[in-house]
């Protein structure tokens, strides 16, 4: 048999269980999946601290409004784009790009997905899969050369019937008959065991493919719905920091506030004000389902617009007539007060706040430590909960203390009423 075709059956003979006839996995379903999702896992593990914050948008709705939104501003406002919302932005635009990377390829066949994640990393399947494709084309000059022997064998046969027996030419092409006689049987022979191996390692590749892709769907579907929900969650969360931020700055543009003012738009300087305005001047005739989707939303950030605000103070008529003027501001704010220090971490565990008003002269306890327990006992609270503190009388060690400490927001309680409720809608 010529070499080639030895290698091949040698080559199959040594992959294969000579009892089961089976494949050997170089690196299992559960490795080759996670392989594949490290990228997107590294892109997750990175970004935690927006996975992990309270506060988050739903990124699939928000997305094209926000980016939209962004545009604009940047437009009225060219310094927008080179502030403080230049890092989430492109965090986002990061995280977005990997998502849809994967969503693209997940669209893919599974079977070509399959053969991406997990057989390009079988080093086994893919010698044997070589192998079967050079011992084809093996195959193929096989039955060449055995169309060609014939043919030959065919001629001979026929000058031979022409010749008289025992003469020298007679016994010359009787002697190269033979030969060619010889190399045609050996040659069938050769062929026949060649495909015999081919037709054995094709149902076998088969089986090894079927087996592993079953196994495959469940398991790829499974790791692939984690990722791309934890994907989501970062990108909700990124959303939301990067619309905040956005807001924030747009807040302390001349141009964008003059905008603001001479197109009569009323509320707070927010993706949901802006989206109002947005829509009321959108054409009807230009009306459709990107409108639709845009209502959507709109019904989306009104509802997710609800901002809970608990205030500890002194004094029990002092913090409800703050608890009236705070809920007087916006009728998004629902507004919960008490004069127990202690009911800070109770509440944010029964229903969690986005403010904190309390005041520096506490019955019970110093504001300072409140604070401080209450972010040593909620990890995310220091990120997710604005603190405002109100002084009576400030002693210079709890300011210093306090700022420190990382708390920005300070009021003395003498301040009219337009300045604390400036300060309450700047922190929210």
């Amino acid at each position: 048999m010529p070499e080639k075709s030895k290698n091949f059956i040698n080559s199959i003979d040594s992959l294969l269980s000579s009892e089961q006839k089976q494949i050997p996995i170089d690196i299992s379903l559960e490795e080759s999946v996670k392989s594949f999702l490290s990228r997107y896992q590294d892109v997750v593990e990175r970004h935690q601290i927006y996975a992990q914050q309270r506060n988050k948008v739903d990124y699939l709705l928000i997305k094209r409004f926000l980016l939209t939104a962004y545009n604009n501003l940047t437009e009225m406002d060219l310094s927008i784009g080179r502030g403080r919302v230049t890092d989430p932005y492109h965090k986002l635009k990061n995280v977005e790009k990997n998502y849809e990377a994967l969503d693209r390829f997940i669209k893919k066949p599974i079977e070509e997905v399959f053969d991406i994640v997990f057989l390009s990393k079988q080093i086994s399947f893919k010698k044997i899969e070589k192998d079967i494709v050079r011992s084809k084309k093996v195959s193929g000059m096989y039955e060449g050369r055995v169309k060609a022997l014939g043919n030959d064998l065919e001629i001979l046969k026929n000058e031979l019937e022409l010749l008289e027996k025992g003469t020298p030419e007679y016994e010359k092409k009787e002697a190269l008959f033979k030969k060619l006689n010889s190399s045609y049987t050996d040659t069938i022979q050769d062929n026949n065991e060649l495909k015999a191996k081919l037709a054995e390692s094709t149902v076998i590749i088969k089986e090894y493919k079927e087996t592993n892709l079953a196994k495959f769907k469940i398991g790829f579907d499974e790791n692939l719905k984690t990722i791309k929900d934890d994907i989501i969650i970062v990108l909700n969360g990124l959303s939301y920091t990067f619309d905040q931020i956005l807001w924030e700055e747009a807040r302390e543009s001349i141009a964008i506030r003059k905008f603001f003012a001479n197109s009569k738009i009323e509320g707070s300087f927010s993706s949901k004000t802006y989206l109002k305005y947005f829509l009321k001047n959108i054409d009807e005739k230009t009306k459709n389902t990107e409108f639709q989707e845009l209502q959507t939303l709109y019904k989306y950030l009104e509802k997710n617009s609800t901002r809970y605000i608990f205030i500890v103070g002194r004094n029990s008529d002092e913090i409800a007539a703050t608890k009236f003027n705070v809920e007087q501001i916006d009728k998004d704010y629902i507004v919960k007060a008490t004069t127990d220090s202690e009911k800070v971490n109770v509440q944010y565990t029964r229903e969690p706040f986005h403010l904190l008003i309390i005041d520096d002269d506490l019955v019970d306890r110093n504001f300072l430590d409140v604070i401080e327990e209450f972010w040593k006992q909620f990890a995310t609270a220091k990120r997710d909960v604005g603190i405002l503190v109100r002084f009576e009388d400030p002693q210079y060690e709890d300011i210093i203390r306090a700022g420190k400490a990382g708390i920005k927001n300070f009021m003395f309680k003498n301040k009219d009423e337009k300045t604390f409720i400036r300060k309450i809608k700047e922190i929210i």
